[in-house]
């Protein structure tokens, strides 16, 4: 990739970026992950931190080309995830 393809790569990247957060899709998805009451210290939400997890979070970074696993917590595995 030559330096313009760069810099048009670039501004692309930040007008799709301010054009999610203008719209307000950002703060509707912050909005709904942060009313997910995770507490990864409490066993009691295990479940819903793997929800968390498993809808919210590994589909956003594998739509953005990360490969995700979710690993069991190997010193408390009933607190969930580490």
């Amino acid at each position: 990739m030559n330096a313009a393809d760069k810099l048009t790569a670039r501004a692309n990247a930040l007008a799709a970026a301010q054009g999610h957060f203008d719209s307000g899709a950002f703060f509707a998805e912050l909005a709904r992950r942060v009313a997910m009451p995770t507490e990864s210290q409490n066993p009691e939400r295990a479940g819903v931190l793997r929800e968390y997890l498993e809808r919210e979070m590994l589909p956003q970074l594998e739509r953005m080309g990360f490969a995700c696993e979710i690993v069991p917590n190997p010193e408390r595995p009933e607190a969930g995830p580490s």
